[in-house]
């Protein structure tokens, strides 16, 4: 047996019990960075994992209370994962083994959540994003958009040619691009809307002085001009 298949087989099998809870969620934390390791994806070690995270989880059942802390159901947290579009149905199944202990890795990681402490949309979204990482998944930290661009698939799913439609690359589909185009109409409508508001309080306020006319003349003219342009772009001009 090769000296590389040995190793894993020592650092995962045979390992005594978890002390506590901490030690459990360090535990499953060090098998899922095993796992995601590229150079550990032989069958032989792959298999060591899976038994060896059974184990885990059948002590967790045995000597940890049943987590209800959590903020989010972690299988909730993946259908949300596919209705947002962070992941399709053919990257589940893909990986489907692989996400049922990020799931529980993060249940257990969030379960200190503070009760007083709200768990909204973007908060969901960041989570959605550390369970993908957890499958091997790796994001454009660079980036500035807020999208959660991919950078990096799964090596399961690369093999298979499956690409994220997060991925700087993705082609946008037809349905993305309608979305975009409504919301760049509902934007253009919105400030349509404002600048006419502007125009007609300013309108409505007295001008006592001649700087005071001169400006009002000015602002006018001005927001005529904005006008023009939003109803242009409106239009598709």
């Amino acid at each position: 047996m090769k000296i590389r298949n040995i190793l894993p087989e020592f650092k995962i099998a045979g390992q005594p019990d978890p002390k506590d809870a901490a030690d459990y969620k360090e535990k499953m934390k060090t098998l899922q960075q095993i796992q995601n390791d590229p150079k550990m994806r032989d069958p032989q070690t792959q298999a060591t994992i899976a038994k060896r995270k059974e184990e885990l989880r059948r002590w967790a059942e045995k000597n940890m209370p049943k987590n209800e802390d959590a903020p989010f159901d972690g299988m909730g947290l993946v259908r949300m994962a596919l209705m947002k579009k962070f992941i399709t149905a053919e990257e589940w199944h893909g990986l489907k083994d692989k996400w049922k202990g990020a799931v529980e890795e993060l249940e257990q990681k969030y379960d200190d959540w503070p009760e007083d402490q709200g768990f909204g949309s973007s908060d969901h979204n960041y989570a959605i994003k550390e369970l993908m990482e957890l499958v091997g998944y790796k994001f454009d930290d660079q980036d500035t958009s807020g999208r959660f661009v991919v950078s990096k698939m799964p090596p399961e799913l690369e093999k298979m040619g499956i690409k994220n439609a997060r991925m700087k690359d993705a082609v946008t589909t037809g349905e993305d691009a309608d979305i975009d185009a409504q919301m760049k109409v509902d934007i253009l409508q919105f400030l349509n809307t404002k600048v006419a508001g502007i125009e007609r309080q300013i309108e409505m306020k007295p001008a006592f002085t001649q700087e005071d006319i001169d400006n009002k003349e000015f602002t006018l003219k001005l927001i005529d001009f904005v006008q023009k342009k939003l109803d242009d772009k409106q239009k598709g001009d």
